[in-house]
């Protein structure tokens, strides 16, 4: 039996909870788990030797595979899916500016004492599409359509902003060299898209040639990823569709596998150590309320300025009891919150606060929205 995109994104989502709260569980319960993502795994072949962990595989490898799939969906949105229309661009666009800076803002201000903390301040910033398309397919079902829409496109735009954010604020020791002689592999990919080259080995090859450059160059490897995705032509020399298929493919992959694994291996906290546990320690405050409290501020906020100086309107069939639910769907920042947080802190000490915060934020969205969603059905408001 096929499923179908809502189907796998619905099962992929629950399996992503699943994953996180096995290792919650696994964590505290037994050392099993911290020895099963930290072993080295051992891959060779005659062309390459790899000995790196789980937890480095999957942040490391397929995170980058991750993110090639968020900039296929991108190009695809922008040329013939809900961003495609530019009159439909602007509320979001703003909607998720506001769901960026309004929870970085409370981070910022609530470590302000504390200049160590300030690189979390993007931890609270991003929208899981994942986790957030999963909860409003459960339960968002008699919410409008349009509603959905806007949902997806601020999780794609704070997806873009998240990328920008590891671009400018997570590379490290920037080599001008390594950069120059990455533009060439850009350029290729360009060439590719122009001429409509649908070689997908070639893609691989070039993408993971612009990975080492850019790793070499001090940019993190999942802005390569990211690149290699965007530059895939939608169509193919005889106009059928080939961007389409290709994630159609790849959907599945990073639902059932990708995002489980990472939530599996980044989800671990030991609730033993009682540094990992201070709920008043400014980190986890920091992102904990701006997702849960940043996120519905400037998501509504920016929303409503916008319509009220007549920029956009809201989206079709919506009321703003809509856009305000849909502000706390964009509280859930789950699997991008928990990568900032890994590239934002140094230690594990810092990073299962930051972990902590996430988690509490994300389901104190979670349960929110199942609460208005009920409210709503009893037309209270």
């Amino acid at each position: 039996m096929t499923l179908s995109h809502k189907q796998i994104d619905t099962v992929g989502g629950v399996l992503m909870i699943a994953a996180m709260w096995s290792a919650l569980i696994l964590s505290n319960t037994t050392d099993w788990y911290y020895e099963f993502i930290s072993s080295p795994i051992k891959l060779s072949s005659v062309f390459f030797h790899l000995e790196q962990s789980l937890e480095s595989i999957v942040k490391d490898i397929l995170m980058v595979i991750f993110f090639s799939y968020i900039g296929m969906e991108l190009r695809y949105e922008f040329h013939e899916g809900s961003l495609s229309d530019k009159r439909q661009v602007l509320l979001p666009l703003v909607a998720a500016i506001g769901g960026m800076v309004v929870p970085a803002v409370f981070y910022l201000l609530i470590n302000i004492s504390y200049p160590e903390n300030y690189p979390g301040f993007a931890v609270p910033c991003a929208t899981d599409i994942a986790f957030a398309i999963c909860l409003f397919n459960l339960i968002g079902g008699a919410l409008p359509t349009s509603i959905k829409v806007f949902l997806l496109s601020i999780a794609i735009f704070d997806d873009l902003g998240a990328i920008i954010i590891i671009a400018i604020f997570y590379s490290s020791d920037f080599n001008l060299l390594w950069v120059w002689i990455s533009l060439p592999l850009l350029a290729c990919f360009w060439i590719f898209n122009r001429k409509k080259i649908t070689t997908t080995y070639l893609y691989i090859l070039v993408g993971t040639l612009l990975c080492i450059g850019f790793h070499n160059a001090g940019l993190h490897t999942t802005l390569a990823g990211f690149l290699t995705g965007f530059f895939i032509p939608l169509t193919k020399k005889t106009a059928t569709p080939y961007l389409k298929e290709l994630m159609y493919k790849l959907h599945p992959w990073v639902q059932f596998i990708i995002l489980p694994l990472f939530a599996f291996t980044s989800s671990g906290v030991d609730f033993s150590n009682d540094r990992d546990i201070d709920f008043f320690n400014p980190i986890f405050l920091g992102v904990a309320c701006g997702l849960f409290l940043g996120k519905q501020l400037g998501v509504t906020l920016f929303s409503y300025i916008t319509i009220k100086l007549r920029w956009a309107s809201l989206p079709p069939n919506s009321k703003f009891t809509h856009v305000y639910i849909i502000s706390v769907f964009c509280g859930i920042g789950f699997t991008m919150s928990l990568f900032v947080g890994l590239l934002a802190f140094p230690d594990s000490a810092t990073q299962s606060l930051a972990k902590i915060g996430v988690i509490v934020g994300s389901l104190s969205s979670v349960v929110l929205a199942i609460l208005l969603n009920t409210i709503r059905k009893i037309r209270i408001f």
